[in-house]
């Protein structure tokens, strides 16, 4: 159909290192923090699940990209100035994330695995930021 359909892959920047560094208990908050932003900010009509690890993954239906956009960059804004205070430590967390849509491809897969290039694209170039699909379909 014709209907919108943009897809975002968000990671938790350098959740390795801080589970390393503060423990497995205060990642799971981080975690918890984490989706209690996301659930606050999106509809009931976005889809918001868990891919493992600390990557998660939006999806939004009847979203234009400039929508979907503008809904990650809030979340993403609210995470970085987000201070946790958990067993007398300050904690700070940044995301990054990927954004793509069905005008680039037509299959659920091929918009998922674009928009973890992109969201890899992101980590790459410094974190705490998203890059979105370009406006020109691939070839």
């Amino acid at each position: 159909n014709n209907l919108p359909l943009s897809v975002i892959i968000i990671d938790i920047d350098k959740f390795k290192h801080i589970n390393d560094t503060y423990g497995h208990a205060i990642g799971d908050k981080i975690l918890i923090a984490f989706c209690d932003i996301v659930n606050e900010i999106i509809d009931k009509n976005t889809i918001f699940g868990r891919i493992g690890g600390e990557e998660f993954c939006l999806t939004f239906k009847n979203k234009t990209l400039d929508q979907a956009q503008a809904i990650g960059e809030k979340i993403r804004q609210k995470c970085e100035n987000t201070v946790l205070h958990i067993d007398h430590h300050k904690i700070k967390f940044t995301i990054s994330l990927g954004l793509s849509d069905k005008k680039e491809y037509q299959h659920i897969d091929e918009i998922l695995q674009h928009a973890d290039e992109l969201l890899y694209s992101a980590k790459n170039s410094g974190r705490n930021k998203m890059i979105r699909t370009s406006v020109h379909k691939k070839k």
